[in-house]
């Protein structure tokens, strides 16, 4: 419905601003507005990962893509929560959990996800001075084509 778009609106006009508390109100009236729309969901994980509320967004996100599994806020929230926290490994190895499908729509996302959790092997390495993983982290790095200069 109207009321519905117009709440999620509204709800992003008070996150630009900082108005927290006020935006997740309005995000709660969008929802019971319309309990079968992921937006306002996915809205309100985005605003609770701002906050660093990782529980709270992590639910809403699971409930946004409950009723659209291939809703890129939700499934690129999920892995948010768990990167925010620098948990890389969890980030992977939930992006390996996603559906073929899921994937594709986040695919940009994972090959981030794959990319810091090399590097982070790398800097382990070159710290212990183990060069046989240091050469297979600059190969694994090679491997994912990178495209930015």
């Amino acid at each position: 419905t109207s009321q519905y778009w117009a709440y999620l609106d509204q709800g992003d006009a008070l996150v630009e601003k900082g108005q927290f508390k006020q935006a997740e109100s309005v995000y709660h009236k969008a929802i019971q507005v319309d309990k079968s729309q992921p937006y306002a969901y996915a809205s309100l994980g985005s605003l609770y990962l701002v906050r660093e509320n990782y529980a709270a967004a992590e639910k809403v996100f699971k409930q946004a893509l409950q009723l659209d599994g291939s809703n890129s806020s939700a499934l690129r929230g999920r892995l948010d929560v768990r990167i925010q926290q620098q948990d890389w490994s969890g980030a992977e190895a939930l992006a390996r959990s996603y559906s073929a499908p899921q994937q594709k729509v986040v695919a940009e996302k994972i090959a981030s996800i794959k990319s810091e959790v090399i590097l982070t092997r790398l800097r382990i390495a070159i710290a212990q001075n183990d060069q046989v993983t240091m050469k297979a982290s600059v190969e694994e790095l090679i491997a994912l084509q990178p495209t930015s200069p």
